[in-house]
């Protein structure tokens, strides 16, 4: 709670600057004139009264940052003001702010691409149903743990002959194929699988119809990504 008073005390000083700023020029002057009245009734002039008070109070610019740093809002304002006078410098070199802001977009947009990369491939869930049960098998030579390889379509129809572990196994294989019949010919991403893909998605094609696997055990369906 103690955080919080502190907090909004900074912020109401911050926002209310100009009356805080009346306020300390306020006291400051009362305080010179009680120095000065007292020099007064020493029997000094109104001159000499007034720098004696002046001298022993100190530089004023020098009491006022002081004040500011005990309201902690001070660092607020150097920040303000560098930023102005940032964009003051920006502004008076054209050729050094199209630099920096060609910098600045590099640097943003490399690290909006690796993050989404990153957010895509590692922390965004699969878009199906249960995506923390669904499983990738491959194959690790014995003689090379640190390779990965393929399973080849005959070893998947054993694999699946004898599991007792999944609930459904489908197979997949990706690659390129060239889309024409529309416009110019183009390049897309496709997939040949097995009937199966739909039930272990649980997902339905968006065209056509899922062949059934009791049907079509040996039909390879393409899929387009």
């Amino acid at each position: 709670m103690r955080v919080i008073r502190i907090i909004k005390r900074r912020m109401h000083s911050l926002v209310h600057r100009s009356k805080a700023e009346w306020e300390l020029q306020r006291e400051i002057e009362i305080h010179i004139r009680q120095l000065t009245e007292d020099a007064l009734a020493e029997g000094m002039t109104e001159a000499e009264a007034r720098a004696v008070a002046l001298r022993e109070f100190g530089p004023i610019e020098q009491v006022k940052d002081e004040c500011r740093e005990t309201r902690r809002v001070s660092w607020i304002e150097d920040l303000a003001k560098d930023l102005r006078y940032g964009a003051r410098m920006l502004r008076e070199s054209t050729g050094f702010t199209a630099v920096a802001l060609l910098t600045l977009a590099l640097g943003i947009g490399a690290n909006t691409a690796i993050f989404s990369i990153v957010e895509a491939v590692l922390l965004r869930a699969l878009p199906y149903p249960g995506p923390d049960q669904l499983v990738l098998m491959f194959n690790v030579p014995e003689k090379r743990p640190d390779a990965v390889l393929g399973i080849s379509y005959r070893d998947f129809t054993e694999y699946r002959g004898h599991n007792q572990v999944f609930s459904e196994m489908a197979g997949n294989t990706f690659h390129n194929l060239t889309l024409t019949g529309a416009g110019e010919p183009s390049i897309v991403n496709a997939a040949d699988v097995t009937p199966e893909i739909f039930s272990v998605l649980r997902a339905g094609p968006l065209g056509g119809a899922c062949c059934s696997p009791k049907t079509a055990s040996q039909a390879r369906l393409t899929w387009l990504l």
